[in-house]
């Protein structure tokens, strides 16, 4: 296996990692504590693999920025949830929220522009990370969110990275450019 096919796939099983995260707000706090923690630290990890495949784009040192301040929050949230502050930890998750859409925004156009993955893809994934952000404005604005909103606010980008992840682990990154 060749040194991108093994980053590729590396990235794909962090991806799926953090997302271990949304199973943290059904279990015992303990738990929410190390899948918080494991989750922040699987997108530092993600960032810092992929930031040398952006590496001719400035942009990339803003999306890496803000994938260490999800990576941070999201530890700071394990912490919260170990000491049952609620709202302390409803606000943290509300900045990730934010650190997260506008991280994943940039995360998928530098996929674009380096045509590391097919064109659907970083489409869908840049449609569903401006759906998770006008989703958390919409709420942090005081409004609740049907279930039918919450599904079309953050269904896709879940969606969306899932199947991201198994690409990685299957396919790799596109190198024929």
């Amino acid at each position: 296996m060749d040194k991108n096919k093994k980053i590729a796939f590396i990235v794909g099983i962090l991806i799926l990692v953090a997302y271990s995260m949304l199973l943290s707000t059904s279990v015992a706090p303990i738990i929410g504590l190390f899948t918080e923690v494991i989750s922040g630290a699987a997108v530092i990890g993600i960032s810092i693999l992929m930031y040398p495949l952006f590496e001719q784009y400035k942009l990339r040192i803003l999306y890496l920025l803000l994938k260490f301040v999800e990576g941070l929050l999201m530890f700071a949230a394990g912490f919260f949830i170990l000491s049952q502050n609620i709202t302390v930890y409803n606000n943290i998750y509300a900045i990730h929220v934010y650190a997260f859409s506008i991280s994943a925004f940039l995360f998928y156009v530098l996929l674009q522009k380096t045509q590391l993955i097919p064109k659907f893809i970083s489409i869908w994934g840049m449609v569903a990370s401006v759906l998770v952000l006008v989703a958390n404005i919409y709420t942090q604005l005081g409004f609740e969110l049907p279930m039918l909103g919450t599904i079309i606010g953050y269904a896709p980008i879940i969606l969306n990275e899932v199947f991201l992840a198994i690409w990685f682990m299957v396919k790799g990154f596109n190198t024929r450019k």
